[in-house]
């Protein structure tokens, strides 16, 4: 979980770090999310047991007592909800249990989690732990899991856009239709069907890319899961001019390199906002289109 925490901060809050020519920074708001863990007393269960479950709320940017109720519910393998509850949510924790009833049949089981404010977000930010229940009371059959139907590749360009002529670092996240990672391979071909690139998932289905994207051209990322299941999508459609952005850790420091494909762009200035109040703000003059900024990571909020 930690991993996971780590690649989405990476690559979805430094959404709020916007890179400026000549305009002054505009925000919306401070970036806000909702993060949900959910530790049950086991992981294996006979029909009529009691499911206990211990919930953890981790909040970004928000107030921690913005969601007072989270959901709970037990999936099956045709992808419906067998078993739905409310928790309430104190302090960003809760706990509570859940009846498995006698009726409920033998097999592998996803029990999802989430808050009425991570529904804006889509299924593919819920929490998810695979449970077994086997029905004694029942005739025995192959415990199976939930058939995996489709798969779902989302792409998350560094910085917010791919720009004409500039490398990338592309983001992506392979999930099937209960929102769960799964591992594979991709790349990238032209419309000429040449591989420009290619990328594998690391865990919980995602992984990183670079990629440098040509004026007039249009470009398809294909996934491969293990079990041989295909998705395509189109890359997104890049900006004729602009910027990119890339961060990455150096000790203390949060290095941001800003690249621009435009010779005009004589300056940049980068601004860093916290709870919609700026915490760090500095322009530099650019060398052959590009600036870096070094911030000092302990420093920061």
């Amino acid at each position: 979980m930690k991993f996971l925490r780590t690649m989405f901060f990476f690559f979805f809050v430094f959404s709020s770090i916007q890179a400026l020519a000549q305009t002054p920074l505009q925000t919306t708001g401070p970036v806000a999310s909702e993060k949900i863990f959910v530790h049950t007393d086991k992981d294996y269960y006979v029909a009529g047991e009691i499911l206990w479950y211990k919930m953890y709320l981790l909040n970004q940017g928000i107030d921690l007592n913005l969601s007072r109720v989270a959901y709970i519910e037990i999936i099956g393998k045709d992808g419906k909800a067998a078993l739905q509850v409310k928790t309430a949510v104190d302090q960003g924790n809760g706990n509570g249990s859940i009846v498995l009833p006698s009726s409920i049949p033998s097999g592998n089981y996803i029990l999802r989690a989430y808050t009425r404010w991570m529904r804006n977000a889509g299924p593919v930010y819920f929490f998810h732990k695979q449970i077994t229940i086997v029905n004694t009371l029942k005739k025995s059959e192959p415990v199976s899991g939930p058939e995996i139907k489709t798969i779902h590749l989302q792409l998350f360009p560094e910085g917010g856009d791919l720009v004409n002529d500039l490398q990338s670092r592309i983001a992506f996240l392979a999930t099937d239709q209960y929102g769960r990672g799964v591992s594979g391979r991709g790349f990238v071909t032209s419309e000429t069907l040449d591989t420009l690139a290619s990328f594998a998932t690391s865990r919980f289905g995602m992984g990183s890319f670079s990629f440098t994207p040509k004026a007039g051209k249009s470009y398809n990322a294909s996934f491969v899961q293990e079990n041989g299941q295909k998705v395509s999508v189109k890359l997104p459609s890049p900006i004729e001019w602009g910027y990119v952005m890339s961060a990455e850790n150096t000790g203390d420091l949060l290095r941001i390199s800003v690249a621009g494909n435009n010779q005009k762009f004589g300056q940049v200035g980068l601004t860093v906002v916290h709870h919609g109040a700026n915490v760090y703000q500095q322009t530099k003059n650019t060398a052959d289109g590009k600036a870096v900024f070094e911030i000092d990571r302990t420093k920061l909020p």
